[in-house]
């Protein structure tokens, strides 16, 4: 191996630099032991006042806002399922950006699906080890429903459990990846709008609130 002095190299040589740009999100360390404060945040401790039926190929889309406004990291998701339907369907859970108050992008390059044999009652799935950021400006947390029954079999659809009181519109559907669509489901009794039983557990850095 040739060694090139320093001062060789910057006076006799020309260095050529080609200029790539590479954007980056929130700068944000993930290591587990520097996370100081555990948060919950969203809908799965209100009421229960229905359900919502979901075929296969639909994603539902629930907004949760940061209220810290500080960027955090995401380690479980909780919703509640009050029927799973068919013993072979399964859900893949997915997290999109937020662009002018829509779903925007995937965040996470990974599936994370979960097969009839693990969906049950109340699910609380751990996703610490993804590293999914949550954005100061919120994320749209997506449940899409999938099906693995075998045709031979009856199908029957997922029932969500949902509450009614939000006091804006949280929930966008999508089916196949199609375009998504703000739920309009009109105001109801409750002077809100439905929306999934559907929280983040967020952990947070030098967040003393």
């Amino acid at each position: 191996m040739q060694i090139i002095p320093v001062e060789n190299l910057l006076i006799k040589n020309d260095v050529y630099l080609h200029e790539k740009v590479v954007e980056i999100g929130e700068a944000f360390v993930s290591f587990s032991n520097l996370v100081e404060n555990i948060k919950q945040i969203g809908f799965y401790k209100r009421k229960n006042h229905g359900t919502f039926r979901a075929e296969k190929g639909h994603q539902m889309a629930v907004f949760i806002e940061n209220p810290y406004k500080e960027t955090g990291l995401i380690k479980n998701v909780l919703f509640k399922i009050r029927d799973k339907g068919s013993p072979g369907n399964g859900i893949r859970i997915r997290f999109f950006s937020v662009l002018d108050g829509h779903p925007n992008e995937d965040i996470l390059d990974k599936d994370i699906i979960l097969s009839g044999k693990k969906i049950k009652k109340k699910m609380n799935v751990d996703v610490s080890e993804f590293d999914i950021f949550f954005p100061k400006n919120g994320v749209f947390a997506v449940i899409e429903w999938i099906c693995m029954y075998d045709e031979k079999d009856l199908y029957m659809p997922f029932r969500i459990s949902v509450h009614l009181n939000p006091k804006k519109r949280v929930v966008y559907n999508n089916y196949y990846d199609r375009m998504w669509i703000i739920d309009e489901s009109p105001i109801n009794y409750l002077n809100g709008y439905i929306a999934p039983n559907l929280s983040l557990i967020v952990g947070f850095m030098n967040n003393k609130k």
